[in-house]
């Protein structure tokens, strides 16, 4: 008996598993924000936090290397930077745009690439993505991966498409 107390304890003891959720959707009604919301569910369901981050709320220019090498980082790009690296791993739900990752979404990748630190690398990242057309998202499923994969994350194999 007091070895499952312990083990109880230690388990209490141990921190949650921490998520951070990227919808790659600014359009407040799309497709992915539903898909995200219900992964997110499933996910406290198991009792692991989530951090929903949403692209509208960061006020991120489109990047320029002028404005980074005159301004350096914007703050926006810092907390972004410390949201990712508190979590352990990531998942992304994203639409596709013209058969590519959408703009904001990798303006954010590309932001958050720069300065001290990489919060991708060894991250596990999971990518999910809703689209209305026959194909789904999996014409833009491979340059997300390749990116994610350039950023030294861990882009598990197996991916949710769901088309019309």
């Amino acid at each position: 008996m007091p070895e499952t107390r312990e083990s109880e304890a230690l388990i209490r003891n141990m921190r949650a598993m921490r998520i951070a959720a990227i919808i790659g959707s600014l359009r407040s009604q799309s497709y992915n924000r539903k898909l995200a919301a219900i992964a997110t569910d499933i996910l406290l369901r198991q009792n692991v936090e989530v951090d929903l981050i949403d692209l509208k709320m960061l006020p991120l220019p489109i990047y320029d290397g002028d404005v980074e090498s005159e301004k350096g980082l914007p703050d926006a790009t810092w907390k972004l930077k410390a949201r990712l690296a508190a979590c352990h791993g990531i998942l992304i739900v994203s639409p596709e745009y013209n058969g590519g990752v959408p703009g904001g979404l990798k303006n954010a990748i590309d932001w958050s690439s720069r300065g001290e630190g990489n919060p991708w690398q060894g991250k596990a990242v999971a990518l999910m993505g809703a689209s209305t057309g026959m194909w789904g998202t999996t014409r833009m499923m491979p340059h997300l991966r390749q990116t994610m994969t350039v950023l030294g994350a861990l882009v598990i194999p197996e991916q949710i498409n769901v088309p019309h």
